[in-house]
């Protein structure tokens, strides 16, 4: 083997590139050639300086950039409190409307009371997660277009709402500011 193809061998192995035949051959070509062996010392220690060298200090600028930057503006996402006060109460004007029914003697009527208990439940889950809104933005979309399709949009008033507060909570939610999981 050449030095020039033994110390390509010998530069890839320091990255960890090389098959164990490569490494073995130049490894053979390093214990009989001095010159290989100066030129791989020399390189090993270069690499372990580069990779393994501390970084240079540099100054805390955290404080400096902060005192510098202007305090946060209101933003549209300072609305999603409201939005989750409203859902919540929608959530139990639901619950009152629809709790008579699930004691009627009448099937259709109980059905009709789980249905709106169930409505009720997804506008809590949203009040208290917003972040699960746009979750329920298809059911409850789909159920308040066919309510108002089939009767008077006078007596579907709650779930109306409800629905617009699920579309305003799934927009403000994608402006609220994260938590970082730790």
């Amino acid at each position: 083997m050449d030095c020039s193809t033994a110390r390509e061998i010998l530069s890839a192995g320091l990255d960890g590139e090389t098959t164990p035949l490569e490494q073995e051959s130049a490894d053979i070509h390093l214990g009989s050639c001095a010159e290989c062996s100066t030129w791989f010392e020399a390189v090993t220690a270069i690499t372990r300086n580069t990779r393994l060298a501390p970084a240079e200090p540099v100054p805390d600028l955290t404080a400096a950039v902060l005192a510098a930057s202007p305090a946060p503006a209101a933003t549209v996402a300072d609305a999603l409190p409201v939005v989750r006060i409203g859902l919540a109460l929608v959530a139990v004007a639901q619950v009152v409307v629809g709790q008579d029914a699930l004691f009627e003697p009448a099937h259709l009527a109980r059905e009709q009371g789980v249905w709106e208990v169930a409505l009720a439940i997804g506008f809590a889950t949203a009040a208290w997660q917003p972040r699960r809104a746009s979750t329920l933005v298809p059911v409850v979309g789909a159920l308040v277009v066919g309510l108002l399709l089939a009767s008077d949009i006078s007596h579907h008033v709650i779930p109306i709402v409800g629905l617009a507060l699920l579309l305003a909570s799934t927009r403000l939610s994608s402006f609220a500011p994260r938590r970082l999981a730790t």
